[in-house]
């Protein structure tokens, strides 16, 4: 737990307070005489949008905190002999690329249908939407799960082509749904039914997705690689960052007279090298800012 509060608690606050005001302050610009003007109403402590006060794209460092917070019992089940059996079972029951893409997705699908009715709107406040915090506790459960059983996670680089295909297949009737509801193709149903039929699929491309992504990097990046770990240090960091820099950019890159793909790709371009530069320069090799960053003390 301690080291949970000091790797997400630590940055998430942090991040509140000096990564995302920035991104509020770029949206009520004309509002404020200068950033300062601004950054005062963030003490004000009233939560986005009627205020300043918000953890944006942080939201997921808020949801992971209460997860690991919420499976340490069962973290330690999962690492003790007790767990031996039930592993065995799972492991029969999710091994085949049937089980391991259907019987976790089905599972998600029944916590929706249970849920969303009574929460139907994703709100990203972790008191608010129970439907979407629960999407999301189950990814993670089922990855805890996944991970514990170390048969089960070869499996899933050896099935990476049956899980690929599969996830390809379903993209299928999920764009048709989409395009429906975009109103660029028709299909004889009514838009509720569509509607419907499109968050089903959306749940199983979901899972799908996540599982198939995972079974190619067990396959090829799980071995020791000289680049990798530093890599892996840095994007915790780099997705702190991200969206601030990605606004600041934008704001004034958009105003610019230019084609939409020079834009698009400026930002994308100066967003990825600006992080680079931030993590490399500024963050990495300093203990006090890696601390806020959620990353490891290096070793003096």
């Amino acid at each position: 737990a301690k080291e949970r509060i000091t790797r997400l608690f630590v940055p998430l606050v942090f991040g509140m307070f000096l990564i995302v005001p920035p991104q509020i302050y770029y949206e009520h610009i004309k509002e404020y005489n200068g950033y300062w003007d601004f950054y005062k109403t963030v003490f004000e402590f009233v939560p986005y949008p009627e205020g300043s006060f918000s953890w944006h794209h942080l939201w997921f460092i808020a949801y992971l905190l209460v997860y690991s917070l919420l499976a340490i019992p069962l973290l330690i089940f999962l690492r003790s002999p007790r767990s031996y059996a039930i592993k065995n079972k799972l492991f029969k029951l999710v091994s085949s690329p049937a089980g391991i893409l259907f019987v976790p997705a089905t599972f998600i699908l029944i916590t929706q249908i249970v849920l969303r009715p009574y929460f139907p709107e994703e709100t990203h406040a972790l008191i608010d939407d129970w439907a979407f915090f629960t999407f999301y506790l189950c990814f993670f459960l089922f990855g805890m799960i996944c991970y514990s059983i170390p048969l089960l996670w070869e499996a899933l680089g050896r099935n990476r082509n049956y899980l690929l295909t599969t996830t390809l297949a379903f993209l299928i009737p999920f764009y048709v749904f989409y395009f429906h509801l975009q109103e660029l193709i028709q299909l004889p149903w009514s838009f509720d039914t569509i509607e419907t039929a499109f968050d089903v699929t959306a749940i199983f491309v979901s899972w799908f997705t996540v599982i198939t992504v995972i079974s190619f990097g067990q396959h090829y990046l799980n071995r020791p690689h000289p680049w990798l770990s530093k890599i892996n240090e840095g994007l915790y960091p780099f997705y702190i960052l991200h969206q601030t820099v990605i606004i600041f950019l934008g704001y004034y890159i958009c105003q610019l007279p230019w084609s939409i793909a020079e834009k698009y790709w400026s930002v994308s371009l100066l967003t990825l090298s600006s992080c680079i530069v931030f993590y490399l320069v500024l963050i990495r090799p300093f203990n006090p800012v890696r601390f806020v960053f959620g990353m490891k003390a290096k070793r003096l």
